[in-house]
């Protein structure tokens, strides 16, 4: 039995209360994920089910065993780490089939799960080669294939497959989910993307500034169930705060773009227009209407605005042709 039981897990970081009460029930051969932001704990949550941190107060049991004061080597489980954790002086080779070799299976076996995984993954290209010549992303493909080639019993997970280009998580998710239905592993999956979660997971339980405030099956998930009033208020403080900053960028923008044409004389109220083809309409000063045509529309073919068409002047009173300058071929 690889189920798992979190009663009531508290934690403290000096004044900060990471986890407060948290309670959740993983059935044995389940796939669940924890979803939620940056910053919500089901990392620390993660960790505490792993062992690598301990909880304030509250209990964790996996088979029904409290393993609450256990070590991660005692517990049963593999990880799957978001930092990589790959043993740097081994070959890619020696990585994957580490926990096998542990395990004590004869060198035919592993050497036939090892590579298995490694085409799974798609580095059997890089059997040999030492680890810390690959990428970040075939670094974590190293680590992942070294935790699933023991085939444990329990597998958690931390956001292992973030680091992978498209094509490869996604035939990884597939895998992952084969993975789960043949060999009846108990899945504990940490991610922060909801169509991931969607895709994998039996369950998914939202967890929210430290709270887990949903759990149940993809299909009757409830979205607004995990947003406070406090969260709705500040997503329209943020929402507000960049359409205003939008708005700034815009507005300093075409001030620069008046500048380079018309010097340090900028539109005032009541100044006529003059319509660019391609172009916003900038206002211009009535006294200045004359020596703006003449002067300005030399420099702004020098610069290649005429290029794209922006070439015509008019004269904003009437219909008649002032100006114009073809681009230069």
């Amino acid at each position: 039995m690889a189920d798992i039981r979190i009663d009531a897990v508290r934690k403290q970081f000096g004044a900060m209360e990471a986890l407060k009460q948290i309670s959740l029930d993983v059935r044995d051969g389940e796939f669940v994920a924890l979803l939620g932001p940056s910053g919500c704990g089901k990392t620390t949550l993660l960790r505490i089910v792993a062992g690598l941190e301990t909880q304030t107060s509250g209990r964790v049991l996996i088979g029904g065993r409290d393993v609450s004061t256990l070590p991660p080597r005692a517990r049963g489980l593999a990880m799957v780490f978001q930092n990589y954790a790959v043993f740097p002086h081994m070959t890619v080779r020696m990585n994957v089939g580490y926990g096998l070799k542990a395990r004590r299976l004869p060198p035919g076996e592993i050497k036939k799960r090892v590579d298995a995984i490694l085409e799974l993954v798609g580095l059997a290209s890089l059997a040999d080669k030492n680890v810390t010549l690959l990428s970040g992303g075939e670094q974590q493909r190293v680590a992942l294939a070294r935790a699933l080639a023991p085939e444990p019993r329990m597998l958690l997970l931390d956001e292992p497959l973030s680091a992978l280009d498209e094509k490869i998580r996604r035939a990884m998710q597939a895998e992952l989910k084969d993975v789960h239905r043949r060999t009846g592993t108990t899945f504990l999956y940490v991610t922060h993307d909801q169509e991931e979660a969607l895709t994998l997971s039996d369950r998914i339980a939202v967890i929210n500034r430290g709270q887990c405030v949903q759990c149940d099956a993809p299909e009757r998930l409830s979205e607004p169930a995990g947003k406070s009033p406090a969260d709705e208020r500040e997503q329209n403080e943020r929402e507000q705060s960049h359409g205003h900053e939008r708005h700034l960028r815009e507005h300093q923008g075409l001030d620069h773009a008046r500048h380079r044409l018309f010097g340090d004389d900028r539109p005032q109220p009541g100044g006529e227009v003059f319509p660019g083809r391609g172009r916003e309409q900038v206002g211009v000063p009535q006294r200045r209407r004359d020596d703006v045509v003449g002067q300005k529309a030399h420099e702004v073919g020098e610069r290649g605005a005429a290029a794209d068409g922006f070439g015509q002047y008019q004269h904003a009173g009437d219909d008649q042709e002032r100006h114009r300058r073809r681009p230069r071929p």
